[in-house]
């Protein structure tokens, strides 16, 4: 296990043993009130084995995906190219949103009631 940034990685992707194998990103979103800012934690499967993953960050919505993103980049399911369309949209980003949709990954979030619910 390493430690890059906040992401904690437990095992590395394989191009070619984990190729056919179901990816999974699940986020998770936690709502502070007293502040009114929205926290998430972030897992990668690979079919139902834990590869990497983010306790705690700042980000609504879909950031978890974005998130997840960062994740498989770091795990080497991705490349990071850094390359941007000219509106400023992230290529890399692009590629993540254009497999969920494909099916290739799925993305699956739920909201808790807690901040510690974020890691159990």
């Amino acid at each position: 296990m390493r430690m890059n940034s906040c992401i904690t990685v437990y095992k590395n992707y394989d191009q070619e043993k984990d190729n056919e194998k179901q990816v999974t990103i699940v986020g998770r979103r936690w709502f502070e009130r007293y502040n009114g800012n929205t926290y998430h934690s972030a897992f990668v499967y690979v079919s139902t084995e834990l590869y990497a993953q983010v306790n705690f960050a700042y980000g609504y919505g879909s950031q978890y995906e974005q998130t997840g993103l960062e994740i498989l980049q770091e795990i080497g399911y991705y490349k990071i190219t850094g390359e941007h369309f000219s509106n400023g949209y992230s290529k890399d980003f692009d590629q993540l949103i254009t497999d969920i949709r494909s099916g290739k990954i799925l993305s699956v979030v739920s909201d808790v009631k807690r901040k510690k619910d974020l890691i159990s």
